[in-house]
């Protein structure tokens, strides 16, 4: 699959899931490239549609909302979801999904990134933007390069919403940025931090930490290991 217009929005081998079901597909040597909402998978996901046990091994490019699996999560859930394919972009840019809001119980479980993310702003190994939902059991491994708020495992949580959970996830990527750099996250806001760990170094100029850059509440059984630079 390829698709090398970069103007057009909501890209992916389905452009919008509302309400359906994506199961067992993989995406080998594809070539994403787009606008808004850009993934591997789905541009778009939304009302009670699922993403379950897929996979995507190419490149996935575009501006903002660009994510391996999915571009954006309006509403509905990732499971068993796995991304080995360059993830680049400028805005919300994620390993699995470039961003997740406007639904508290959509979530992202049991996935996996291995490879390289990079962007500008809101870049995470599992998702750049997380505005709502949740992150269970998950883990990335590739370099998560940005500028402001990049994280291993999320870019930038900065919605105040005690319903955001980040549980039981690790990183062991390199983590690059200017400002906001974590190790898990680069900045959180008063969301649930539990059982998450960091191996990989972080490097940034401003406000860079194992765990977060910056950090608005207490981390329970958390814990980092990677230089911190």
């Amino acid at each position: 699959l390829c698709t090398t217009d970069s103007s057009k929005n909501f890209r992916g081998l389905v452009g919008i899931v509302s309400d359906g079901k994506i199961q067992k597909v993989g995406l080998i040597d594809s070539n994403i490239v787009g606008n808004l909402y850009i993934g591997g998978l789905v541009g778009c996901l939304s009302g009670t549609s699922i993403i379950q046990s897929c996979y995507n091994t190419g490149n996935v490019k575009g501006c903002e909302n660009v994510g391996g699996i999915c571009g954006a999560v309006w509403c509905g859930n990732i499971l068993s979801c796995y991304n080995i394919g360059q993830v680049e972009g400028t805005s919300c840019v994620g390993g699995v999904c470039g961003v997740i809001k406007n639904s508290p119980l959509s979530k992202i479980q049991c996935c996996y990134n291995t490879n390289h993310v990079k962007g500008q702003k809101y870049v995470g190994g599992v998702v750049g933007d997380l505005s709502s939902g949740r992150i269970l059991s998950y883990y990335n491994t590739g370099q998560v390069e940005g500028l402001n708020q990049v994280g291993g495992v999320a870019g930038g949580v900065n919605k105040a919403c005690i319903s955001i959970l980040i549980q039981y996830c690790y990183n062991t990527g390199q983590v690059k940025g200017d400002s906001n750099a974590g190790g898990v996250a680069g900045c959180l806001t008063l969301t649930n931090v539990k059982f998450c760990f960091n191996t990989g170094d972080v490097t940034g100029k401003n406000k860079v930490g194992g765990v977060a850059g910056t950090l608005n509440l207490k981390l329970q059984s958390c814990y980092n290991v990677g230089k911190v630079k």
